[in-house]
C-alpha cells in the first residue's frame, strides 16, 4: 500500500454547530494498493474500511476509486467498500484518493445518550479487561472522577511501556512485558479503562505528518461524562489536558480516522481483507504495502 498524505494548515478557526472552535487542516490523501497475480484467478473479493465524515473530527470533502466498488455499506460506526473482480490474470492497482478536512477540537459538551455502552465495557481479544492482572492494575489507577481515572491510566501506560515494533500481543502480555507497539499501547489503555467501568474503544487510521514510512496507527477514545468521546493517544502523548473545574483539552489535528473496533468481524480483524479463488493450480494473489507521507 502506498499512502501519500499532503497537508496544508489553513490556520482558520471556525465554529461547530454547537459553537465550539474548530481549527482545521486540509489533507490530500492517496492510498495505493498493489496486487500481484500468478496464474488465472477466477474471482477476487476485496473489502476495506474507508474514511467518512465524523462530527467535530473530520469532514470527507471527496473520495474516489480507480476501480469502482461493487458496493459501499455502513455497519455500526464503520463504512466499507467492496470490490469484486473476475478472471484476473494481470497485476493491478487499487487507488483511493480523497480530500479531507481534520480538526483540532475543543469541546465543552459532546455527550451522546444514544450509545450502547455495553460493547465498550466488555472483554474481547487483545482487550482482556476481566483478567485478574488488568483488574489489579486498574484498581490502583481509579480516581474520584472519570477524568482523573483516565489521566491516571494515560500516565501509567505512557510511563510503563517501551515502544517496540513486534506482533501485537494484547493488554495482559504487554502489561507483563512492558514492551509493545501502538496497538498494544491502545489495547492496554482501553482494557484498564473498561476494568474501571469507563467506556473505551480503539480507533484505526492514518497519522498526518508522521515521521515514519508507515503512517497507519491505532489510538483510543474514552467516554467522559462531561464531554462524550475524547481521543487519547498513549503512544504519541495526545491530548494535552489541564485539569481544573472546567478542564481544557487540546487535541492535535493530525489524525484521519478510517474505522473503529479492535476485532472487526467484517474484515476478520484487519483494516483490509481479501479472498480469492483460482482456476489454475498454484494460482496466487499477493498484496504489497508501501507508504509515503508528504506534508506541505
Amino acid at each position: 500500500m502506498i499512502v501519500i498524505v499532503s497537508s496544508s494548515f489553513k490556520g482558520i478557526s471556525r465554529k461547530s454547530a454547537d459553537g465550539d472552535p474548530l481549527i482545521e487542516k486540509e489533507v490530500s490523501l492517496k492510498i495505493v494498493r498493489k496486487f500481484f497475480v500468478k496464474g488465472t484467478i477466477e474471482s477476487i473479493i476485496i473489502k476495506m474500511r474507508i474514511p467518512t465524515t465524523k462530527k467535530n473530527k473530520q469532514t470527507v470533502n471527496s473520495l474516489s476509486f480507480s476501480i469502482q466498488p461493487d458496493s459501499i455499506y455502513t455497519k455500526e460506526d464503520n463504512t466499507y467498500a467492496v470490490f469484486r473482480l473476475r478472471n484476473v490474470t494481470d497485476n493491478f492497482k487499487l487507488i483511493v484518493s480523497g480530500n479531507i478536512t481534520i480538526y483540532n477540537t475543543i469541546n465543552t459538551q459532546n455527550v451522546d445518550t444514544n450509545i450502547n455502552f455495553a460493547k465498550y465495557l466488555m472483554p474481547e481479544k487483545f482487550i482482556e479487561c476481566n483478567h485478574r492482572d488488568i483488574k489489579m492494575a486498574a484498581k490502583q489507577l481509579k480516581g474520584k472522577y472519570d477524568i482523573e481515572t483516565v489521566l491516571n491510566t494515560y500516565a501509567f501506560v505512557d510511563s510503563s511501556l517501551k515502544y517496540e515494533k513486534n506482533e501485537s500481543v494484547g493488554a495482559v502480555e504487554v502489561l507483563e512485558t512492558g514492551v509493545g507497539k501502538c496497538t498494544d499501547f491502545s489495547d492496554l489503555f482501553v482494557a484498564l479503562l473498561r476494568a474501571n467501568k469507563i467506556p473505551a474503544k480503539t480507533i484505526h487510521g492514518i497519522v498526518v505528518d508522521a515521521n515514519s514510512n508507515n503512517p497507519q496507527h491505532q489510538w483510543s477514545e474514552a467516554y467522559l461524562q462531561k464531554q462524550g468521546w475524547v481521543r487519547f493517544d498513549p503512544t504519541f502523548r495526545c491530548p494535552i489536558i489541564k485539569v481544573g473545574k472546567n478542564y481544557e483539552m487540546k487535541i492535535r489535528n493530525t489524525y484521519i480516522e478510517t474505522g473503529e473496533g479492535r476485532n472487526d468481524s467484517e474484515l476478520k480483524g484487519w483494516p483490509l481483507h481479501y479472498d480469492y479463488t483460482s482456476e489454475s493450480y498454484g494460482g496466487q494473489v499477493r498484496m504489497k504495502e508501501f507508504f509515503d507521507v508528504v506534508s506541505k
